[in-house]
């Protein structure tokens, strides 16, 4: 396994970012900016297997991360509406349950 801090793990990190922003403007009615930055999100998310090609660094543990990282922050994209009654817990349960068994076979069989 190759180093656990490098520059596409970095990369994949960063993601964690847009969420106390994505919040704030959601919370705050900037519905075009909270869009914008899922739009950022799936863009970086796009960037860190092409850094990791690029450096050389990939690793099973980068996967995983990515992975997580993919299911927490849309996880979090999709469960603010839901918080704030804007669209239904049942679609966002479905999509949440099945990312999470996807992140598990990801996990088992990587």
């Amino acid at each position: 396994m190759g180093p656990v801090f490098n520059p596409a793990n970095a990369v994949t990190a960063s993601r964690y970012l847009t969420l106390p922003a994505f919040l704030y403007h959601y919370d705050a009615g900037n519905i075009q900016i909270a869009a914008l930055l899922i739009v950022l999100s799936g863009v970086i998310d796009k960037l860190d297997g092409l850094v990791a090609r690029i450096f050389k660094c990939g690793s099973g543990f980068g996967e995983l991360f990515d992975a997580v990282t993919d299911g927490i922050c849309y996880s979090f994209y999709l469960l603010i509406p839901a918080f704030y009654g804007e669209i239904s817990w049942v679609p966002v349960a479905a999509i949440i349950a099945s990312g999470a068994v996807n992140s598990v076979f990801r996990a088992i069989y990587a």
